[in-house]
């Protein structure tokens, strides 16, 4: 007999807040998606990301997630040194 474990759900609006690192370079507004890594419910996962900024957000930078839209994209910003 095989055990059934459980998947925990993530919801993907815990993840406003939290802080994450770009993996592929998120264009600038407009423009398309990129992807973050970010923890949710104990797991790294990667994540489709759009930026509201002029200007790309490179590959390692730390973004803070301030919303998810409707298609579960995470909106990001950059993470300042005020953020710290």
């Amino acid at each position: 007999v095989l055990k059934l474990q459980e998947i925990p759900t993530v919801n993907l609006k815990d993840a406003i807040g939290q802080v994450a690192d770009v993996y592929l370079t998120i264009p600038k507004y407009g423009e398309g998606c990129g992807k973050i890594n970010l923890v949710l419910n104990e797991a790294l996962k990667d994540y489709d990301a759009m930026s509201r900024d002029d200007t790309p957000i490179a590959t390692g930078t730390k973004v803070r997630v301030m919303e998810v839209n409707e298609d579960g994209v995470m909106i990001v910003q950059r993470v300042t040194e005020e953020d710290v």
